[in-house]
Formats: C-alpha cells, structure tokens, sequence
C-alpha cells in the first residue's frame, strides 16, 4: 500500500507540473484535475494503510472511474490525432473502476494493484501514441525561415 501511495503521488506531481507547463494546451485542465485526484488518494494511503484498506478500494474505484471519465471525456471533446489511445485508456479505467466497485470488500487488497498496473500501462501507451503523433506533427509544419 505503501509503494502505491508513492506511486500515486509521483504520478499525480508530474501530471500537475506537465499541466502547468502546457497551460496552452486545451486539455491541461484534466490533466491537472486528474494529477489533484491523483496527489489526494496517494496522501491518503500514506495516512491509513492499514485501517482503511477496505474504504481505499471504493476511493481506488472512484479514481479510476474519475480518471477514465477525464481520458474519455477528453478523447472525445478534443479532436486530437490518435485519440481513440486515450479513449480506450479511459474505457478500460472506468471498466477498472466498476470491476472493483461491485467485487468490494473481497477483492479489496489484490485487485488494487492489478488494476492500478493496468491503467499505467494502458495510459503510458496513450501517452506515447500521443507523444508521437505529436513529433510527427511537428516534422510535417512548415519551415520557418530564421529571422534576421
């Protein structure tokens, strides 16, 4: 429990700082929202490891079906390339999310890693199709002359 909470926090401070250094950027207010969440459930797994296993699966449950919502939401209101990456990682979180909702309290201690190991893959497979549609974007913009 310990080593989620620290990868949640991890997670949620590099979504925050990636939000905030692309303010430009349309949807860096879920990212930011969904780093906040992140940050949030990590500080309270430090807090209560043990007593409240059970209540972190349900909070567990509502991160991945909030976050799924955020990637859903954005993949479908954003016309970015490749997007349909960032719906599918929203999907299966939200899938995630009930799958653990309605299996409380039995699969409480198990299913919160499989779940959490899951969306990180599924989201660093978004986020490297959208990293790299993003370079070829770039690659295919015109040349801009230096000024001089």
């Amino acid at each position: 429990m310990l080593f989620l909470a620290t990868v949640l926090l991890l997670g949620g401070v590099v979504r925050l700082i990636a939000a905030l250094s692309a303010r430009e950027w349309v949807g860096s207010l879920l990212l930011a929202l969904s780093g906040a969440l992140s940050i949030v459930t990590g500080i309270l797994t430090f807090r209560h490891p043990i007593a409240a296993a059970f209540a972190l699966t349900l909070l567990f449950s509502a991160l991945l079906l909030g976050m799924g919502s955020f990637r859903l939401l954005a993949s479908i209101w954003y016309r970015l390339p490749h997007r349909g990456w960032l719906g599918l990682s929203g999907a299966i979180s939200i899938v995630l999310g009930l799958l653990l909702w309605n299996a409380w309290p039995a699969s409480g201690l198990w299913f919160i890693g499989f779940c959490v190991g899951i969306d990180l893959i599924v989201e660093g497979a978004g986020w490297i199709s959208l990293c790299l549609s993003r370079h070829q974007l770039g690659a295919l913009a015109p040349k801009r002359e230096a000024a001089r």
